[in-house]
């Protein structure tokens, strides 16, 4: 019988993502407990910074958003043009 994996890289790309979301998921549980008991004004500084890094990065941001997208907006590759 062959041995089991036992390191992340011999994992198959569906288990490491799935494992990735749990991780994710955990950390994000965490963020939450802690972002609930925030000041108004820690919330205030934390949508600022946000929208921030959006508006620093729209343009790269949109380009990644384009090429997710079909030519109606729906998530899905673009088709080359006819």
């Amino acid at each position: 019988m062959a041995d089991l994996p036992t390191r992340a890289e011999d994992f198959d790309a569906d288990l490491r993502s799935v494992q990735e979301a749990r991780r994710l998921a955990v950390a994000c549980r965490g963020a939450q407990r802690q972002f609930a008991t925030a000041s108004q004004a820690e919330v205030d500084r934390i949508c600022q910074a946000m929208a921030d890094a959006v508006y620093r990065d729209a343009e790269r941001l949109g380009a990644m958003a384009h090429e997710e997208t079909d030519d109606r907006g729906r998530p899905g590759r673009r088709r080359a043009p006819r």
